[in-house]
């Protein structure tokens, strides 16, 4: 039982060749790892890959919001087709594989969403050399597994409220994007449905700061959904406590 794994360095080659156009599949096969310890298909690359384009196929860039409305889909895809242990979504040479599979398609909608028309476009973090929860793949993962409920009739029902800025800079880059329930707690919050938004950039901003205090204080996993969105909605009701005067209205 291996995984697929792409050390830095032959990544780094590998990405010289794609932006130079000279990039194959065989180029990746010769430099890539197997890893033991669970079994992946490297057909759900492929799976993936076809899957994604069809969101683009679908959308149209350059049109205000395009590129939250195909996050918003993609997430829950990966997470879904992938179905990854943590040990796996928590190396950083599997999404950089990932990254350059598919004949380098899944790299061209890199470019596509973060980039322009030129291989490697993009900045390089996006292409998995970086933290994970930096590069595109595995932020978006990241954001699905986050608020994963399978308690709901639609299991990624959450991942598809709220925008880029919230998903990125709020939930999995502060520490409480680590904690399910708090993340749900949040987002349903903020984001009451997809169309619905209670509270204005720079007041979540502001709670999102309040709420990563506590969350060193507080042990959130031992509460259910409903405790935390209770606790996220007194905090917020209680905001004259924490935030200056100015802030409050």
């Amino acid at each position: 039982m291996t995984y697929p794994a792409l050390p830095n360095a032959a990544a780094r080659d590998l990405f010289y060749k794609y932006k130079s156009e000279i990039f194959s599949e065989a180029d990746l096969e010769a430099v890539t790892l197997q890893v033991e310890g669970w079994e992946f298909e490297k057909e759900k690359a492929v799976e993936l890959c076809e899957s994604l384009w069809d969101i683009v196929e679908q959308g149209e860039r350059g049109k205000t919001g395009w590129g939250n409305q195909f996050e918003r889909r993609a997430a829950s895809i990966i997470h879904e087709i992938l179905i990854l242990p943590p040990r796996v979504a928590g190396d950083s040479s599997f999404w950089r594989w990932l990254t350059f599979a598919a004949d380098g398609e899944l790299a061209e909608l890199v470019d596509w969403r973060y980039g322009e028309d030129a291989p490697g476009s993009a900045a390089e973090h996006y292409y998995g050399f970086d933290k994970i929860k930096r590069g595109m793949y595995g932020y978006l993962w990241l954001r699905a597994n986050a608020v994963y409920d399978d308690t709901l009739e639609d299991s990624y029902e959450l991942t598809r409220r709220g925008d880029v800025d919230v998903w990125q800079s709020h939930i999995i880059r502060v520490d409480f994007g680590s904690v399910p329930v708090l993340s749900r707690a949040f987002i349903r919050f903020i984001f009451p449905t997809e169309d619905e938004q209670a509270l204005s950039r720079e007041k979540y901003r502001k709670l999102a700061v309040e709420l990563a205090r506590r969350n060193a204080a507080i042990s959130f996993e031992l509460l259910d959904d409903h405790a935390t969105l209770e606790f996220v909605r007194d905090v917020w009701e209680e905001r004259r406590d924490w935030m200056s005067n100015s802030d409050t209205d």
